[in-house]
This record gives C-alpha cells, structure tokens and sequence, in this order.
C-alpha cells in the first residue's frame, strides 16, 4: 500500500513521465518536423530516467515553494502560486532537457554548447505551458496512488473486521 508519505516520491515520478514525454515529441517535431517512433521511445526513457534522479539530487520543490512566497503569502490563491512554482520547475527542467536531447540529437560537436543554449529559449517556452498543464494531472495521479490500497488489501481488511 502507498501512503502519502510516498508521495514526495511519486509526484515527481509522474511528472518526469508527462513532461519527458511530451517535451520529447513536441521537441522533435519542432527541430526535424518528424517523430522517429523507435527513437523517440529511448528519448522518453532517457528522459525520465534524468529528470527523476535530478529532482532526486536538487530540491527543486522546495526552491520553487520559496520562490513563490517571495511573491504572494501562502494563502494566497493557489493558481496564482502553481503559475510561479512552475516558472521554476520549467527553467530547471528545460535545461536538462536542453543538454540531454541535444546530445541525443546531434552528439558533442563543436558547435553543441551553442546548440543547447540557442535551443533553451523555445524549449523554455513550450516546457513551461507544458508544466501548467500536467501539474494538476500529476498531482491528482500521485493523491490517487497514495491515498488508496492495492488491489485484493480492502478485502482482507473487511474480512478481519467481520
């Protein structure tokens, strides 16, 4: 059974998934204006497997919260609040993301540090909308994952009661 206090877990697992996957196709179709389905299945693993250990190594979390309240009180509305945390998970992650898919794309040329930064505007962009829109789906996912039983545990709990 998942509790909530595997949800600082969780969380970030789902929204690795979502942006990694999104931002990898959105991406290619982008800079070659196709989605090399092989491919583009490595590039998503790659992708969540980066993005989860680098949340994992910085707090991103906490940095995000702290640069929200620098703007508004914690009471304050929570749209307002997830459009500001998110400014910081987007910056954060779109360099990531940045660096790895381009070394993916094109190796370490010469040119590649001039690749990535070039690249991070755009990416800044469409990682941002894209935060705003799975960070309420990844959220609901991790509430629903942590707060229910695993299959065939209900059961047994109704049984000992009986």
């Amino acid at each position: 059974m998942l509790t909530m206090k595997s949800f600082k877990y969780v969380m970030p697992f789902y929204f690795s998934v979502f942006l990694s996957a999104i931002m990898s196709i959105v991406m290619s179709l982008i800079h070659s204006g196709t989605v090399a389905f092989p491919s583009i299945l490595l590039e998503i693993g790659i992708g969540i497997i980066v993005s989860y250990a680098a949340g994992f190594l910085v707090p991103i979390s906490k940095a995000a919260k702290k640069f929200a309240d620098m703007f508004i009180s914690e009471s304050s509305s929570s749209f307002v609040r997830t459009l500001l945390e998110s400014l910081v998970y987007a910056l954060f992650y779109t360099v990531i993301f940045s660096f790895l898919f381009t070394a993916i794309a094109i190796g370490f040329p010469p040119f590649y540090l001039r690749a990535v930064l070039s690249g991070i505007p755009l990416s800044f962009v469409i990682g941002y909308a894209v935060s705003l829109l799975i960070q309420p789906i990844a959220l609901k996912l991790a509430y629903l994952t942590c707060s229910k039983p695993l299959a065939g545990h209900e059961r047994a709990e109704n049984e000992d009661s009986e």
